[in-house]
C-alpha cells in the first residue's frame, strides 16, 4: 500500500467515525462456527462469559419484561388499533423487528457455552 492509499484509508475511516452515530466497536457477530465478535474482534472467554451472565439477568429481570412489553403493546396498537395507513403498519413493524433484534442477541449472549 502506498502511503497515498494508506493516507486515503485514514480519511474515510475518520470520517466514518464523524459521521456515524453506530459505535462499531459495540456491534456483535456470530459466525458459523459459533465464534463470537463483538466489533470485528474475538471475544476472550473472560469477556463473553461476563455477557452470558448479565444476559441472563437482564432477561430474568422485570426491568427487560417491561423494555419488552411495552413498546410491543404500542406498536400492536399503532398497527391494529390506531393504524391507519400504510405508514403506521410499517411504523409498528419497524418497532416489533427492534424490539425481536435486541431479545435475539441478548438470547444470544445467554446460551454462549
Amino acid at each position: 500500500m502506498t502511503k497515498t492509499e494508506n493516507i486515503d484509508e485514514l480519511v474515510k475511516e475518520k470520517l466514518v467515525q464523524l459521521l456515524s452515530i453506530v459505535d462499531l466497536t459495540k456491534i456483535i457477530s456470530v459466525d458459523k462456527a459459533g465464534i463470537v465478535y463483538i466489533g470485528g474482534v474475538q471475544q476472550d472467554k473472560a469477556m463473553l462469559q461476563n455477557l452470558k451472565q448479565e444476559a441472563e439477568m437482564l432477561l430474568a429481570s422485570d426491568l427487560w419484561k417491561i423494555l419488552y412489553h411495552t413498546p410491543k403493546a404500542l406498536a400492536e396498537k399503532a398497527m391494529f388499533v390506531e393504524g391507519k395507513t400504510l405508514d403506521d403498519l410499517n411504523k409498528g413493524r419497524s418497532m416489533l423487528f427492534t424490539l425481536d433484534t435486541q431479545k435475539n442477541i441478548l438470547e444470544t449472549l445467554s446460551k454462549i457455552k
